[in-house]
């Protein structure tokens, strides 16, 4: 009799284990309900449902399998989901539509959030786990404003297209964005700091990646694709290379590459019709006054950036020198250093003096 009790106990044990256990409560808004887990609430969901999550630590493996199932913390960055497998995903999403909004994702050796879907958004978590966020096969969803740090790869698109990956804060990671087989993506406005490669593609064609900014990785983007967009982005103080190209096709330009090397190879463009990069290197001159250096850069590009500071106005008194400055060049000061100064040399009456300019 006893034995039989106890092993039903232990039974029991191992079924809470699996399921997961939590400090907080989670909420139904459609049908009024609270549950004590997260998968508890979305096994009992309905397509379209809004699954709210309160402060607390979950430990949970977590699958959503109904479409447009909204999953949403009611505090950004107050409930923490930790994996009870941790070499399984911690969130799994099979179906579309689906919305994961304001987690900490932690603790896992495997992905914090794996989409084998389309049309889903993935906005606001902050994410740790050795894997951070993979598209498998999923088409037009959207990877916004998460922080992603220490691990493997923050996001990987594998098979997948027309998505959008940006606002994202990526550090210390391996790779930041990882796109293999993946084609029509856009890339933007996403900050990578300290990884061993900011973006990489392998087998990747026809994506947009534009206005990020990259600095003191190992490398800035690392591109084997073809028919791809590098647009208006600043690369930083890369160790090995600010862009590293195998591809063709590729089209660069509007970039400001500072302080890095670079490696190009032969049926890439380095300037569309009208402007090139800027390159920290150069220093050519502009005497047609079209804002862009006479002599290619040594790398091939016909249109370099430059930045070409001139004197419009000057008011001289016996204790103060005013200058009004213009640059005629087309590269944007702000983005080559926008904390920085510029230094000005002002020669007044044979004594030359030294200013720097924000």
């Amino acid at each position: 009799m006893y034995r039989k009790v106890f092993i039903l106990l232990l039974a029991a044990f191992f079924v809470a284990a699996l399921s997961g256990t939590a400090s907080g409560a989670v909420y139904n808004e459609r049908k009024g309900e609270v549950y004590d887990t997260i998968q508890g609430a979305l096994d009992d969901c309905g397509p379209g449902d809004s699954i709210r999550v309160d402060d607390g630590t979950y430990t949970e493996n977590i699958q959503i399998d109904k479409e447009n199932v909204f999953l949403t913390s009611i505090n950004r960055g107050a409930v923490v989901i930790n994996p009870v497998d941790p070499n399984r995903p911690v969130i799994s999403v099979k179906a579309a539509g689906v919305g994961i909004r304001g987690f900490n994702i932690t603790g896992g050796n495997d992905y914090g959030i794996v989409v084998n879907a389309s049309n889903c958004t993935v906005s606001r978590n902050y994410i740790t786990t050795a894997g951070g966020i993979k598209l498998n096969g999923s088409s037009n969803s959207t990877i916004i404003y998460n922080t992603i740090t220490s691990g493997g790869d923050a996001i990987d698109l594998i098979n997948s297209s027309g998505n959008l990956i940006s606002g994202n804060i990526i550090t210390l990671r391996y790779i930041g964005v990882y796109l293999q087989d993946s084609s029509y993506n856009t890339i933007s406005q996403n900050t990578f700091e300290d990884n061993t490669y900011s973006i990489s593609m392998n087998g990747a064609a026809f994506n947009s990646i534009i206005d990020n900014n990259m600095t003191d990785n190992n490398f800035g983007i690392y591109n084997y694709g073809v028919n791809n967009t590098i647009t208006a982005n600043r690369i930083a103080n890369s160790i090995c290379s600010n862009i590293y190209l195998t591809g063709s096709d590729n089209s660069i330009y509007g970039n400001y590459l500072i302080n890095g090397l670079y490696s190009f190879v032969a049926g890439n463009r380095l300037n569309n019709t009208e402007i090139g990069n800027y390159w920290s290197y150069y220093s050519g001159n502009d005497t047609n006054g079209d804002g862009l250096g006479d002599v290619p850069t040594t790398h091939g590009d016909q249109r370099p950036l430059i930045v070409d500071l001139a004197v419009i106005d000057a008011t001289v008194t016996p204790t103060n020198i005013q200058v009004i400055l213009r640059n005629n060049g087309r590269a944007n000061l702000t983005r080559i250093d926008p904390t920085g100064q510029f230094m000005v040399k002002i020669n007044c009456d044979g004594n030359e003096t030294v200013h720097y300019i924000n």
